[in-house]
C-alpha cells in the first residue's frame, strides 16, 4: 500500500490537450517569417504541439494557424504561442484566437 501511494504521488500530472486557432492581423505578411517559424518546429513536435499548421480562407489565401497543444492550462499556451516569430513579428492577432480543451478521440497512432 505504502509503495503504490509513493508511486502515485511522483507520477507526473498529465498535460492537458488543447485546440487553439489563432488568426493574422490584416495585411500581415507571414511569409517573410515561414522559415523562422519551422525552424522552431523540431523543438516542441510531439512534446508541446502534436499538431498545426496554416487556416486558408476560400481563396487558398493564409489566414492563421490552428494547433494541437499539450499544456497545463490556458496562460501556458499563451506563453507558448508570444514566443514564436509569428507572435514577436506581429504576425497573429493575440484578439482575435479561439482556445478549448481537447479531448483526442483518434489520433494516428492512438489506439481507440
Amino acid at each position: 500500500m505504502r509503495l503504490t501511494t509513493r508511486l502515485m504521488s511522483t507520477a507526473k500530472k498529465e498535460l492537458k490537450e488543447w485546440l487553439v486557432v489563432i488568426y493574422d492581423k490584416p495585411n500581415v505578411d507571414r511569409l517573410k517569417f515561414r522559415g523562422q517559424h519551422l525552424d522552431g518546429l523540431p523543438a516542441v513536435a510531439g512534446k508541446t504541439m502534436t499538431s498545426g499548421g496554416a487556416i486558408l480562407n476560400k481563396d487558398g489565401k493564409l489566414i492563421g494557424s490552428s494547433l494541437h497543444l499539450r499544456a497545463n492550462n490556458e496562460s501556458e499556451i499563451i506563453s507558448f504561442l508570444k514566443d514564436d516569430i509569428y507572435a514577436k513579428e506581429g504576425i497573429w492577432d493575440f484578439d482575435n484566437y479561439l482556445i478549448h480543451e481537447l479531448k483526442v478521440a483518434y489520433r494516428e497512432g492512438k489506439e481507440i
